[in-house]
């Protein structure tokens, strides 16, 4: 149970959460049922909102063909009173590696960058993570973490393909 509640919990996902708040209970009620949206607002660019904590998050992905960058813009509505802090997790695959120079995070695969990741908004650290390529196994792996106050918004953070 220890490792599939840690598999379960909002820090092992990609994407920006509450820390240390749970949006989903660890019971079995809810151990295979999320409320999610049923459908994305519109394509262009493609949005997101979920309501599983008692504010709602909003994702915003815009993809730039010409450039070759995806921006994802992530944000709290009806912000509460009390102060939270906002993790971002992007988990990455157990062979890409990541590599920082400057304000830019390169994730190199064999030695060659395929993306670039850059946010004026977070500093990213490397963590040690884990991966799960089906259900009963884990494989190591590395993640980018940032973290800022919740009043910190919105926040962009850019991919671009070399």
């Amino acid at each position: 149970a220890v490792w599939r509640n840690a598999f379960r919990s909002a820090k092992a996902h990609n994407g920006f959460f509450i820390e240390g708040v749970e949006p989903v209970l660890f019971n079995k009620r809810s151990l295979f049922m999320l409320d999610l949206p049923q459908k994305c607002v519109g394509d262009k660019p493609w949005t997101v909102t979920h309501y599983l904590y008692s504010i709602s998050a909003t994702r915003i992905l815009h993809l730039n063909e010409k450039k070759k960058v995806v921006t994802l813009t992530d944000s709290w509505d009806d912000l509460p009173p009390q102060t939270f802090t906002s993790v971002w997790n992007f988990t990455l695959a157990p062979d890409i590696v990541p590599e920082q120079k400057g304000d830019e995070w390169h994730l190199k695969y064999h030695k060659k960058t395929l993306l670039v990741l850059h946010s004026q908004d977070l500093d990213f650290t490397v963590a040690d993570s884990w991966y799960a390529p089906n259900y009963g196994t884990k494989r190591a792996c590395k993640k980018l973490v940032a973290k800022c106050p919740v009043s910190t918004q919105p926040v962009k953070t850019f991919f671009t393909k070399v």
